[in-house]
């Protein structure tokens, strides 16, 4: 989508040139808003920009979490403590978020509304937290649990990261190995067996031609790998082929429990921190619902519909296949002792640490099966090259 913008070129109190491309719609009230905060206005231009969602600002949520709850706890206010993100800010994008958010504070705005017109940065889970803690007044415990919330989320994709690469290793010591006896050897062996003027095998002739045109055109050979390698790069982070992949693994009993164990302990866990935030719990369902698969869709709304009609928690996510018999007892005991917050988040414990068992296990059965198939291709090309020495070693014996 195309939109009209205007690109202001501003100097701030620092001295400090800053850009920024502004919708006309808004122009005047960004003017007045930066020549409050001190800047000079030096120049402004017209073009035409593509909206793409992709090039909207990242932040670092767990980052700026952190740095939030640290300068609260320190004494700071809100404003204050945007003042200090908008201080020590060097992306000018995201500098513009936090201008707007201070802004929207000293309009009246509560903090979850001013980051509320800013949902592509900041996430709604966030946003909700925040919120619903406003109500009481304990921001700095929903921060708090918000970054308890990130902090084993980062910790199991880390554990994840750390499983996978000496199966990657191995893959591509496995290739390098193969590349080489294609290229450089095999081409050897085919120079010794083309003079000696012998008959060999047909799969030996397959294999020395091969490793000729390998070493002929290395450089076609080159690119093709590194053309399939970005291809697979590329479907691997593509959402559609991941929705794809997950839809069918999740499906299978061998890697079900694995799904179960990774959708339903990021669930138990957003669901703890929107509870402790005072949030209700219906309404902390519906948000929670968004971390998992479509697959749970149905039993997220049988389980809502389930304690809209008076049916505990506990009951209703047994019932509905949401919560495993350990998650169930647990939740059993949160509903008799009043600490559901905390019963969610032993449930989401316990599942981790059975996804990073699972997952580590996974791995020790990948590590072994890739060693064997990369020792198969190696004996096979090894095979190939000195089957012809081995006939022509029988035909001499007899």
């Amino acid at each position: 989508m195309r939109s009209k913008f205007i690109r202001l070129k501003m100097q701030n109190i620092s001295g400090e040139v800053i850009y920024e491309n502004i919708e006309i719609d808004l122009l005047y009230s960004k003017i007045a808003f930066y020549r409050n905060q001190g800047f000079r206005i030096l120049e402004a231009s017209e073009q035409e920009q593509t909206f793409k969602r992709d090039n909207l600002p990242k932040i670092d949520i767990y980052i700026f979490a952190k740095e939030m709850l640290i300068l609260l706890q320190a004494g700071l206010n809100i404003n204050e403590t945007i003042q200090t993100f908008i201080l020590k800010e060097n992306n000018n994008q995201i500098k513009t978020i936090y201008l707007d958010v201070q802004q929207k504070l000293n309009e009246g705005q509560k903090l979850s509304q001013a980051f509320s017109a800013h949902e592509a940065s900041f996430p709604r889970i966030f946003i909700s937290a925040i919120r619903s803690s406003e109500t009481s007044g304990n921001v700095q415990q929903a921060l708090h649990r918000f970054i308890t919330y990130q902090h084993q989320e980062r910790l199991l994709k880390a554990q994840i990261k750390s499983a996978s690469i000496y199966p990657i290793i191995l893959m591509v010591m496995g290739t390098l190995v193969t590349l080489f006896l294609l290229g450089y050897v095999v081409p050897k062996f085919s120079m010794i067996y083309n003079s000696s003027g012998r008959d060999i095998p047909m799969l030996s002739k397959l294999l020395l031609a091969f490793g000729d045109w390998v070493s002929q055109y290395y450089y076609l050979f080159v690119v093709f790998l590194i053309v399939s390698l970005l291809v697979v790069i590329k479907l691997i982070k593509s959402p559609t082929v991941q929705r794809y992949v997950v839809n069918k693994l999740i499906l299978n009993k061998i890697f079900k429990q694995i799904f179960e164990e990774y959708y339903l302990s990021k669930f138990y866990r957003v669901l703890g921190l929107l509870l402790e935030s005072g949030m209700s719990l219906v309404e902390a369902i519906q948000l929670s619902k968004s971390l998992l698969h479509s697959y749970y869709n149905d039993k997220i709304s049988y389980a809502i519909n389930s304690i809209s009609s008076g049916i505990r928690l506990s009951e209703a996510f047994f019932i509905n296949n949401l919560a495993p018999p350990v998650a169930y007892s647990l939740l059993t005991v949160g509903e008799r002792t009043g600490e559901m917050s905390k019963m969610l988040d032993n449930s989401a414990d316990f599942y981790e640490e059975k996804l990073t068992g699972h997952i580590q296990f996974l791995m020790k059965i990948i590590e072994p099966i890739l060693m064997i198939f990369i020792g198969l291709i190696i004996g096979m090309v090894v095979i190939l090259l000195y089957l012809p020495i081995f006939d022509l070693a029988g035909t001499v014996g007899s």
